[in-house]
């Protein structure tokens, strides 16, 4: 129990708290302009006298924790004028801290040091597959090129050129069309199909494989997934009669395809793919199954596999494996179609966890929070996960499984539990009534369990309509981040303002070839591009609101008000761990911690 004394010192913090609370202002989103389309593009010469060659048509975006964007871009020359979206293209790199430079560049000879042949030029950058821009501002890319060594060449179209620039901006090759993987030259590389990487240069790829069995016969293309560990040689992972462990009878990896997840590298460089398996032991000789290949190199492992039983749901066996998210940690969240007692076709389940270990997040048919009366959960789109194992996904629900469902967000993230962040047909925070959720997009969701999704918005009219950016606050709480009408000043440090009105989010650089279309990073950054109103675009990265220190207890979070305090007396009259934790002891709750708590909440009001 309180001692008395406690009880009074609650009683006097209460009022003069609350007193204060005119200096709790909600910290405002910071709007960092990077670049804008008709800015100069970096790294090419500059003749004082002749306008500049500029950059146009913005395609892609990648965020680094560090805060450095990278960006693929069109580029004009006022001597050769094309029309922007026919534009060669470029990858640019421009620096948390304002340096830009250019990395390639579209019909230029391939850079010296990636060791092209004499003549070799970059032909083509947009190649559907992302950028991967680590925190370390270490850039991977994937380009084409056409080598004259090569006529005709021994690959149809354009052979690939994957390589890693450096911040300094050394460049440095990964592999290239008919390099030879992890120095077999009976397995050389074609292609990619998919790559990701992770923080620390740890590379995964879906890819082409040439493969010339060495005994006079024809060399054949298969598909396969290889891997790096960071600064080493690529690795063949799987490819046709490699052996899979993980069950009693032997597996062999068969094939990847249209319907498979991509292989994703975790943050400790771990591998996770699903691909078709072949085996005597299944039913029907072959399955599709997710894969987990460790990041030791020991031997690929399957996880799951149809007839597998789906954990927390008696009776129900997986029947397959959908899409796929990692996390920093290794933690990972899958979508699987199940079958079994009270499961109809198409149903599905999200899990989340680690090999060996899964929970069930939500299933098709099961109440979820914030439906209508009568729905449920049918369908889920991609999910993304924190290293906490928190997740952000769209959900689709109604009866019918067709283009017209309505959608949901959801998160968990800030440990409080599957929460909707927005559903179709109802009203978009931070607009006027009548301004509706009409499409519901993307989410994703950051280490720190905030979440961000873009969504169609539209009034009951129609005479707005526009694709708009929201994330939400450490307390789960959502908000606009980009939306149209909003006015954004595009000026750059020393120029008069330069308010420009938002039309929209681009979307394509939202979508370009990756499984996660939002770049939110781990410094509560998030990038977009915006459209404006007079046509012209920008890069921004936004700010979100953090919390106010320790005192910021409760919601609105970026504020310490008046909603902290009773969260803290609260806390502190049930003798929770939360209010002992702000002063020694730290499992005891005393007047030191209610001394601790004004402490902290007078820093975080000044701190606005």
């Amino acid at each position: 129990m309180h001692s008395e004394l406690e009880r009074r010192m609650i009683a006097v913090a209460v009022p003069v708290l609350a007193g204060v609370v005119t200096c709790s202002i909600a910290q405002p989103i910071q709007y960092r302009v990077v670049v804008r389309s008709g800015d100069p593009a970096p790294g090419f010469f500059q003749v004082p006298t002749l306008d500049p060659v500029f950059l146009a048509e913005f395609r892609e975006i990648a965020l680094s924790d560090a805060g450095d964007v990278a960006l693929l871009s069109g580029f004009v020359d006022p001597l050769a004028p094309v029309p922007p979206s026919a534009a060669p293209l470029g990858v640019f790199r421009f620096g948390a801290r304002g340096s830009r430079e250019r990395i390639v560049t579209e019909d230029r000879l391939v850079p010296t040091s990636l060791g092209a042949g004499s003549g070799a030029v970059v032909s083509i950058l947009d190649w559907s597959i992302p950028l991967q821009l680590a925190a370390s501002g270490d850039l991977v890319v994937t380009a084409g090129i056409l080598d004259p060594m090569f006529i005709p060449p021994p690959v149809p179209g354009n052979d690939a050129l994957i390589f890693d620039a450096e911040p300094d901006g050394a460049l440095s090759t990964i592999t290239s069309t008919l390099e030879p993987i992890g120095g077999d030259a009976a397995v050389q590389f074609v292609e990619p199909r998919f790559l990701d990487t992770n923080d620390a240069g740890d590379l995964a790829m879906n890819a082409v494989l040439l493969v010339d069995p060495m005994d006079g016969s024809e060399p054949a293309f298969e598909s396969g997934v290889v891997a790096r560990r960071a600064g080493g040689p690529l690795r063949v992972v799987a490819r046709p009669g490699t052996p899979i462990g993980g069950r009693a009878f032997p597996l062999e990896f068969e094939r990847t395809g249209a319907g498979d997840a991509p292989a994703l590298v975790n943050g400790i460089g771990d591998l996770l793919f699903s691909a078709v398996l072949a085996s005597d032991g299944l039913p029907s000789g072959s399955a599709r199954a997710l894969i987990l290949a460790p990041a030791d190199e020991s031997e690929a492992r399957a996880l799951i596999l149809p007839g597998d039983p789906a954990p927390e749901l008696p009776g129900v066996e997986f029947a397959g494996v959908g899409t796929l998210a990692v996390s920093d940690s290794g933690v990972f969240a899958v979508v699987t179609p199940v079958e079994g007692p009270g499961f109809g076709l198409q149903s599905e389940a999200l899990y989340r966890g680690t090999p060996g270990s899964l929970e069930l997040v939500a299933r098709s048919g099961s109440p979820t929070p914030g439906l209508p009366a009568g729905e449920s959960v049918q369908r889920f789109r991609t999910p993304t996960i924190n290293a906490a194992g928190e997740v952000a996904f769209v959900a689709e629900f109604g009866e019918a499984i067709d283009s017209r469902n309505d959608r949901v967000v959801y998160s968990d993230g800030g440990g409080a539990g599957l929460r909707p962040l927005a559903t179709e047909g109802a009203q978009a925070t931070g607009f006027a009534p009548g301004v509706r959720h009409d499409a519901l997009l993307f989410a994703t969701i950051d280490n720190e369990g905030r979440s961000a999704f873009v969504s169609t918005v539209a009034s009951d009219d129609r005479a707005l309509r526009g694709l708009s950016l929201f994330a939400t606050d450490p307390g789960g709480e959502p908000f606009r981040v980009a939306w149209p009408g909003q006015v954004i000043d595009v000026a750059a440090e020393g120029e008069t303002p330069r308010p420009k009105t938002v039309a929209g989010v681009d979307l394509s650089t939202l979508t370009f070839g990756g499984l996660d279309p939002i770049e939110l990073n781990g410094s509560g950054e998030l990038a977009f591009v915006a459209e404006f109103t007079d046509g012209s675009e920008a890069v921004i990265v936004a700010t979100l609101p953090a919390s106010c220190g320790t005192a910021d207890l409760a919601s609105p979070l970026g504020a310490v008000s008046y909603t902290d305090v009773a969260m803290f007396v609260e806390l502190f009259t049930a003798e929770d761990a939360r209010a002992a934790a702000f002063a020694e002891p730290m499992d005891v709750v005393n007047s030191a911690d209610i001394d601790a708590f004004v402490a902290a909440f007078f820093a975080g009001c000044a701190a606005n």
